[in-house]
């Protein structure tokens, strides 16, 4: 007997081997949120780019809430579906408005992140439509008094960033607005997949919503997880603009974000999760 799906189990390529390797499904078929909280130390630095720049990476729908890049360095470790094992992300966040035919939602649009895992890539990629990219990524650590983290892709390093813990923020009341805005519901992606036979079209082309309120099971008991934790500082960053030459698969992406420049930084934000969602919810809008 040959292969067979199995029904209602969750697959990623390669699927002969049978359903598994995902961060939504055990071994057994149930869920890792029961099991214990992921811990996520991110590392946010706010600044103003060129709002013309920002306009021109947002897909139909998307208006700009603001002129802002939103860059996280972020250490996801004692990670369940990972048997407590790390990886790491450069979050890269745009805020905005989208305005569909059936959604209207405030948050915050991912046009790209960088992980360092290929199998966390594939993952986000295939099953939620997150546009992640492979990258080395060096989280900041701690030396003098500030924390200091970079990141690369084929031996080029594309950015590094700088946090002053016991340095006060730029502008306090702008960047609590901004990463503390009740307003703001989740993150979009814009999931697209080209066509076999014709890659010039999508086999897949539309938005999702990952919604930070998430349906938690009634019987998951959260009451012994840590509280989170954040501290707002002062930081600096700058971007490296590659050639063709120096990053072939992505140098378009690190010239942009060169190109849309920092005008001001508006401060940063040191924070500590302690998550259990496995992003089940997520959503399809239009």
């Amino acid at each position: 007997m040959g292969f067979k799906f199995e029904n209602g189990k969750l697959y990623l390529m390669p699927v002969v081997f049978g359903p598994g390797g995902t961060p939504r499904q055990k071994p057994d078929g149930g869920r890792f949120i029961y099991d214990y909280p992921a811990t996520v130390e991110q590392y946010k630095i706010v600044y103003e780019a060129d709002a013309e720049m920002l306009e021109k990476i947002l897909p139909d729908g998307f208006k700009l809430w603001g002129p802002y890049l939103i860059i996280s360095f972020a250490e996801n470790s004692n990670v369940p579906w990972l048997a407590r094992k790390s990886y790491r992300i450069l979050h890269v966040e745009v805020p905005v408005h989208f305005k569909g035919k059936k959604n209207d939602i405030v948050g915050f649009f991912e046009p790209v992140l960088w992980e360092n895992d290929g199998d966390c890539c594939k993952t986000g990629r295939e099953m939620l439509g997150f546009a992640k990219v492979f990258g080395n990524i060096d989280n900041p650590n701690k030396n003098e008094g500030k924390y200091t983290g970079s990141a690369s892709t084929w031996g080029f390093k594309f950015i590094e960033a700088e946090f002053f813990p016991d340095e006060a923020p730029e502008c306090p009341g702008e960047l609590e607005n901004i990463l503390a805005n009740p307003e703001f519901t989740g993150r979009l992606h814009f999931k697209y997949f080209p066509k076999t036979g014709d890659l010039t079209q999508p086999e897949i082309a539309y938005y999702t919503y990952s919604p930070y309120k998430w349906p938690m099971p009634e019987d998951l008991d959260t009451s012994s997880y840590p509280k989170p934790t954040r501290q707002f500082c002062r930081a600096t960053m700058k971007w490296f603009r590659p050639e063709w030459e120096d990053a072939p698969t992505q140098y378009h992406i690190l010239q942009f974000f060169h190109d849309a420049g920092i005008k001001r930084f508006v401060g940063a934000a040191l924070t500590t999760a302690y998550p259990s969602d496995d992003l089940l919810d997520q959503q399809v809008i239009k």
